[in-house]
């Protein structure tokens, strides 16, 4: 739930971290308990669920789609959507705002790190690779869902397979084309 808070709340708040108990009954230094689980939905090439303690649940899927290799073409993209049941009150942003700040926070993390290996996307050199498509469904939520959006894409992307594709040669003798093997 992200909300404006009273005077009245914030300062229960201050008071319990003075204290060292927050209003849940965790002292500050726990965290709420983390619960992974990995190929949630069979029908999509990698996917995770992230429950943090009761109050946070994040599904994730990620697809992979052949697409030719341009100057724009595009290795991934990231979907999050917030189930409409979460309540979500902002001055600032709207919903789906907010829904693009999540997408562009987690963009920013991972072509800033290292947890996609590009080469393993190529399938024909300089002529088709796999785009990934990351989706997110925040279910439940009552802060701010990045960080468990991430841990839902890490998890998701570890479990990730590649499909299998054998590879064809062209009229030149080279390899020019691929098949992707249907029961892989």
């Amino acid at each position: 739930m992200i909300k404006r808070i009273s005077v009245a709340e914030k300062e229960y708040i201050v008071q319990g971290c003075t204290d060292g108990i927050r209003s849940d009954g965790r002292s500050t230094t726990d965290y709420r308990p983390v619960i992974v689980e990995n190929n949630v939905f069979p029908h999509v090439h990698g996917s995770s669920r992230i429950k943090l303690g009761s109050s946070m649940n994040i599904v994730c899927a990620v697809k992979l789609n052949v697409i030719e290799i341009t100057e724009n073409s595009q290795q991934f993209d990231i979907k999050v959507k917030i189930a409409p049941s979460n309540v979500f009150r902002s001055d600032e942003l709207k919903l789906s705002d907010f829904e693009d700040v999540i997408a562009d926070r987690l963009v920013s993390v991972i072509t800033s790190s290292e947890c996609i290996d590009y080469s393993k996307l190529c399938i024909v050199p300089d002529k088709f690779q796999w785009s990934i498509t990351i989706e997110l469904s925040v279910l439940n939520m009552d802060a701010d869902p990045t960080d468990g959006c991430s841990m839902a894409v890490y998890a998701a992307l570890k479990c990730t397979k590649l499909p299998k594709h054998t590879m064809l040669k062209g009229e030149s003798g080279s390899y020019e084309d691929f098949e992707i093997n249907s029961h892989s």
